[in-house]
């Protein structure tokens, strides 16, 4: 593989398994499918998100590169053909933090949040307000979901129904290999506006919950993930699904997918990723990784998001970032990618490239599957809705690939986290049935 400027922010593989990379100030960069040669580069600025589907792709470049990750501005959304033909450009909308590409109604999907002032009824106090867009690949807006105004006369007033004042951003948005929209928000608060329809603040809508991690009750402002899909076509809201930690009082903890992962595969089973403080409700807690029930986690859901089909982290001080699944000879293969904690010490290693820290922040790539499958075994027997078995748990198989593999890294320099997930990706998962990609 040829070295690379810039450092790697976001991947995603097309349909000829061709990887193309988002490498910040060195612009977006086309490789070849085993990765060996460069087949093109745009550098149109900053590119910190990639998306691609069918023959298009679509590069987020942030108006505020040093903060993309969390209050980038609009940035512009940068239109190229899989054979590095621009076709256009158009402006994000808000805080535009990630996108994807639906190849069925030829558009990109937009998520993001805005700053604004809102009257609660008794005083004006500041709100977060997410959204999520649709936008033509000629930059004709399709459909906008959420993004309530703030004009108390407005037919769309964030607080018609009543108080919805609790912060919410969104965060990650992919197409499902369902090709639905599946999208990941954060909430600080149970008054949500997700409690609500995304095209009409004045229709609730059901939210699919649970055990006590689907609900939140006994919590307050601390971040908490909300995910949920959406129509592609119209932006119609079909389910959703919360989630909080749980710390040993009872009451609500951090669960965040800032900077995280969500996508889905054929089937519709969810895997969500990211950084979470105490109390999620794993499944397997690896070996010699500590008992703090926190980290760089894995979540995986059923179609319905009604059952946990498996929880887990990598390192408890961790963060993840990607995730990715494909069907390969009938198994599921699940690549998490991530980085450790300062020195990385209880990180999860098996089969391990680089079984020790290489000092300061590493990077992880973990794969899950193999003969035994880290799903097969949860695929057998009845489960209870949204409640899996949360004791202990099997250790997931290690593929051939090996899981918990390190990349030396710096805190300075994010292109740790990444550095190995297209050897990784490629080598594993190249030239097999998609199930869900890098996007």
């Amino acid at each position: 593989m040829p070295l690379l400027d810039g450092s790697i922010w976001d991947l995603a593989l097309d349909d000829d398994d061709h990887l193309y990379v988002a490498s910040g100030d060195a612009g977006l960069i086309a490789l070849s499918a085993d990765g060996s040669e460069i087949r093109w580069r745009a550098e149109v600025g900053h590119v910190h998100r990639v998306a691609v589907a069918g023959d298009r792709i679509a590069v987020l470049v942030p108006s505020n590169a040093s903060d993309a990750e969390t209050s980038g501005g609009a940035g512009t959304v940068h239109v190229f053909d899989t054979s590095g033909t621009a076709l256009g450009s158009f402006p994000g909308h808000r805080n535009t933090l990630d996108l994807a590409v639906h190849a069925a109604t030829r558009s990109v999907i937009l998520i993001g949040w805005r700053q604004a002032n809102a009257s609660d009824g008794s005083a004006t106090r500041p709100v977060q307000i997410a959204y999520l867009r649709s936008v033509a690949f000629d930059g004709t807006t399709r459909w906008t979901a959420y993004d309530w105004s703030t004009e108390t006369d407005a037919d769309d007033f964030l607080n018609r129904p009543e108080n919805n004042m609790a912060d919410t951003r969104g965060y990650r948005v992919s197409v499902g290999g369902d090709g639905r929209v599946y999208a990941a928000f954060e909430c600080a608060g149970g008054n949500h506006i997700f409690r609500y329809d995304p095209l009409d603040i004045s229709t609730r809508v059901a939210i699919v919950g649970g055990d006590r991690y689907h609900e939140f009750f006994d919590t307050r402002s601390e971040h908490k993930t909300f995910m949920a899909i959406y129509d592609a076509d119209t932006g119609a809201y079909q389910m959703g699904q919360q989630l909080t930690g749980r710390l040993s009082s009872g009451a609500g903890n951090t669960v965040r997918v800032r900077s995280g992962e969500i996508t889905a595969d054929e089937s519709g089973r969810v895997y969500l990723a990211g950084t979470a403080a105490s109390g999620l409700p794993l499944s397997f807690t690896p070996p010699d990784t500590g008992d703090y029930s926190g980290g760089a986690y894995l979540v995986v859901m059923s179609p319905d998001l009604a059952e946990r089909l498996y929880v887990t982290r990598i390192d408890p001080g961790g963060a993840a970032h990607q995730v990715a699944a494909r069907s390969i000879e009938g198994r599921t293969t699940i690549v998490l990618v991530g980085e450790t904690s300062d020195d990385g010490a209880e990180t999860y290693a098996s089969m391990a490239f680089q079984g020790a820290s290489g000092g300061g922040v590493d990077g992880f790539v973990t794969v899950f599957g193999g003969e035994a499958g880290l799903l097969e075994p949860l695929d057998a027997g009845p489960r209870d809705a949204a409640t899996p078995r949360d004791g202990g748990g099997a250790e997931p198989a290690a593929s051939e690939a090996g899981c918990g593999c390190r990349a030396v890294g710096d805190r300075g320099a994010r292109d740790a986290p990444y550095v190995l997930a297209p050897f990784l990706i490629a080598w594993g998962i190249r030239r097999r049935k998609r199930v869900s990609g890098l996007r």
